[in-house]
């Protein structure tokens, strides 16, 4: 196979020839040598050199100084489109392609040739950009498996599936919280890890937040263990027990009003009650003295719906989603219906009132 034989005006293959044939370079063009490629200086931005003798193949230099031989050929019979693929050979500095000496044109020919039979061979068998395709998904697997690959391709959706508050502000909370674990391989996550976060998150934050934050790390590590991303994680009990991992406890807090804050804040109500009650009996008289149409006069014994909502609530625990979604058809034989859509565990319940 001689250089001739080879050379194109264009990029497409000659008439005649393999769907494989070389493919010209729109680059500068020059006779490669050796000696030539280690005089070669890198510029501010990458460039290429052709091989005057063999069109197809060529030279990239970067700017760092890597010089790496390519070869560029069509895509096989059997690829879905028919388009050019630059294969890459090998690195300058550890890949000798051609021989020194100028001269040597037929030990340069064949040296050259192997190369592209060998890929050639492969190409029959496979898509020209199958190897591509394959190291592209490797990389996307293995980003999968660091903590932040998991939490946005995996975890995210199933904390939201699972009926949480906020799916995306806690999992934003939680990437945050854990900004050195997110880059990451699940697997070289360990109780050494998990304590070094500890000391420096103890000096900013309270034991409750921290206690709070390694349960939502847990979740999503029990999460890829079942999906079969791990085997084991630090914050399994078993593995806290193994390594004496100790846990922050946060202290229990009193989740509802004592007699006195109840009194005062039933207090507040009337107040506020009375000063709306005032303020539109002063808006009626007012607009009736120039003729203009008065808003409706408050009968009841609320302003609002403030007070009922607050009583109720006091009353009955339910969440304020729940009491927000209540409509007079809830209201059934001296008790509340929250329905399942309101309910945060998705079951439904009942209240009495009396």
């Amino acid at each position: 196979m001689s250089a001739a034989n080879n050379r194109s005006d264009n990029n497409e293959p000659a008439e005649g020839s393999s769907r494989f044939t070389y493919i010209n370079s729109m680059h500068h063009q020059i006779e490669l040598t050796d000696s030539f490629v280690a005089r070669l200086k890198p510029k501010d931005k990458p460039f290429e050199v052709s091989d005057k003798l063999r069109p197809g193949l060529l030279l990239r230099v970067q700017p760092t100084g890597l010089k790496t031989y390519y070869l560029n050929l069509w895509s096989p019979d059997s690829a879905p489109r028919r388009q050019r693929y630059r294969w890459k050979i090998g690195e300058a500095s550890t890949f000798k392609l051609y021989r020194t000496t100028p001269g040597k044109t037929v030990e340069r020919d064949r040296s050259v040739r192997n190369v592209a039979d060998e890929l050639r061979a492969k190409a029959r068998k496979v898509d020209l950009r199958e190897e591509r395709r394959a190291a592209r998904l490797a990389q996307e697997r293995n980003q999968e498996t660091t903590l932040a690959g998991f939490i946005d391709h995996h975890y995210a959706q199933h904390y939201a599936d699972q009926g949480n508050a906020q799916p995306m502000y806690m999992m934003r909370w939680l990437k945050n919280s854990f900004p050195d674990l997110m880059p990451m391989r699940m697997e070289d996550i360990t109780h050494l890890t998990i304590r070094n976060w500890q000391k420096h998150a103890s000096k900013r934050l309270a034991d409750a937040t921290i206690a709070r934050l390694l349960a939502l790390l847990a979740g999503a590590l029990s999460r890829a263990v079942v999906e079969r991303h791990l085997r084991r994680h630090p914050l399994q009990a078993a593995e806290r027990k193994r390594h004496g991992l100790k846990l922050p406890k946060s202290e229990p807090r009193a989740r509802y009003l004592n007699e006195a804050e109840e009194q005062n804040l039933l207090k507040t109500l009337e107040a506020r009650d009375t000063r709306l009650r005032q303020q539109r009996a002063r808006t009626i008289i007012h607009r009736e003295r120039r003729g203009l149409e008065p808003p409706p006069t408050i009968t009841g014994p609320f302003a609002d719906h403030l007070t009922p909502l607050v009583v109720l609530a006091l009353n009955t625990g339910i969440r304020r989603g729940a009491l927000l979604g209540l409509s007079w058809e809830d209201i059934q034989n001296d008790s509340v219906h929250v329905r399942m859509s309101l309910d945060k565990a998705k079951k439904g319940y009942f209240v009495p009132l009396v």
